[in-house]
């Protein structure tokens, strides 16, 4: 969009019309992947609905804060929305998809868009999403140790990242209604209990419930981080998947 901001555009052959469209915002804790990381994912769930899907590359920690990273995501999200017909996408039904710390951007871009007046997005699927960087829950111990991503790694992450999410905001929020509002758009949210994104993806989507916000939270028993990424054969990967279409299709 502005020269340094890669962005990869999947689209079914012989698009003969307009589609909706997955914004992908890929994962890796801020610090690594690009945008073709699990990207596998958004393109199972683009392809059964004949959808593109746009896969953003942001600039990665620590050469770039979480403010430059957010700034990248909607750079090239405001970019599809003035390029719409170009590659085929309906810019009504424009649907952000993050993956990890891909959904704490997303987050973060939504928010973004938000303050500028602008509501671009018609949903936000944020899956297993790293949003907290105090790492104060119940999970972020209890499963510390538990692989691909430990609170070691995601301890590092945050500190390469040195910045908090703007849009999140963990506790309570009975005092701090401008910074929610109903403005949120319809959100899909799902998480593993056995990862230690399990407690702040749960709190944040309790608190877009208050705020009125449609929400879908899915937790899966058993799952550990990004388990359909890595096991995608897996009876409760295929579960994972099949959820999430059903999601979409509503």
């Amino acid at each position: 969009p502005k020269g340094d901001v890669q962005l990869s555009v999947f689209r079914p052959r012989g698009l003969a019309s307009s589609r909706p469209c997955l914004y992908f915002i890929h994962g890796g804790g801020m610090i690594m992947g690009n945008r073709y990381t699990a990207a596998n994912v958004p393109l199972a769930l683009a392809m059964h609905f004949q959808a593109v899907c746009v896969s953003v590359e942001y600039h990665l920690a620590p050469e770039y804060r979480i403010d430059a990273q957010v700034g990248d995501c909607v750079s090239g999200l405001k970019w599809l929305v003035n390029h719409a017909p170009e590659v085929g996408v309906d810019k009504g039904r424009i649907i952000v998809c993050g993956h990890s710390g891909g959904g704490g951007l997303a987050v973060g871009t939504i928010s973004r868009l938000r303050k500028d007046g602008q509501h671009a997005v018609q949903a936000q699927m944020l899956l297993a999403p790293m949003l907290d960087h105090t790492m104060g829950s119940w999970s972020t111990n209890q499963y510390r140790n538990q692989m691909p991503w430990t609170r070691a790694t995601n301890t590092f992450a945050w500190e390469c990242v040195e910045g908090v999410l703007e849009g999140v905001q963990l506790e309570n929020r009975s005092s701090h209604k401008d910074v929610y509002q109903v403005t949120e758009p319809a959100t899909y949210l799902d998480v593993g209990t056995a990862e230690i994104f399990r407690d702040e993806a749960i709190a944040y989507a309790k608190q877009l419930m208050q705020d009125g916000v449609q929400v879908e939270l899915h937790v899966w028993a058993g799952a550990f981080h990004a388990a359909e990424v890595f096991v995608p054969a897996a009876e409760l990967s295929r579960q994972i998947m099949d959820t999430r279409i059903g999601w979409l299709e509503r």
